[in-house]
């Protein structure tokens, strides 16, 4: 019987490592900035991921959305990891047909113009602070830091290529992007 009980007490420990594993790695995975999407397309679909808690009924957050149209909005919220490829598409669908093209992203106090911006892999774009305070530009694996009323250049080279990336910024309750860049080859 002295056999029984290590069987038990390996058991009892090895349970106990999956609980403790399992709870860090949900713990660590809730800071992510960037969360690859899965797409039917060839694509990769990229989104950022808000680092703060969302607060209902945040003013902010409610006059961050009325400044947007529907589409604006719809596209923002990305779907999440476990959403239907059909759900997946249709946002892709959605970030191509409003997407502009152009070399240019301004950023206005946690909003962005355009909200989609078009380009290719390996071109340049610049960001423009117009906002009130200082704005973190987080994309992919880069994070470039622009003082209020100034712009950066900044060379689309991500690591995955061709799909839609998300950015966002540090608005309390702000649990969206606030602008995506669809890179195309």
């Amino acid at each position: 019987m002295p056999s029984s009980k290590i069987i038990f007490s390996s058991i009892i420990v090895v349970v106990l490592l999956g609980l403790g594993l399992g709870f860090v790695l949900n713990h660590k995975s809730a800071k992510t900035d960037v969360e690859v999407l899965p797409t039917t397309t060839t694509e990769p679909v990229v989104t950022a991921k808000a680092t703060t808690t969302p607060t209902k009924n945040s003013g902010t957050v409610s006059s961050l959305d009325k400044a947007l149209s529907a589409d604006e909005k719809t596209v923002l919220y990305a779907p999440g990891s476990t959403a239907s490829a059909e759900a997946t598409q249709a946002h892709f669908d959605l970030a191509n047909k409003i997407a502009v093209s152009t070399d240019k992203i301004v950023i206005n106090d946690c909003l962005a113009t355009p909200v989609v911006l078009k380009t290719k892999l390996g071109s340049t774009i610049t960001i423009s602070n117009q906002g009130t305070k200082d704005f973190e530009f987080r994309v992919d694996t880069s994070s470039i830091s622009i003082p209020v009323g100034k712009s950066v250049s900044y060379k689309i080279e991500f690591k995955t290529g061709q799909g839609l990336y998300g950015y966002g910024c540090d608005e309390e309750g702000l649990n969206r992007a606030i602008g995506l860049i669809l890179v195309t080859q």
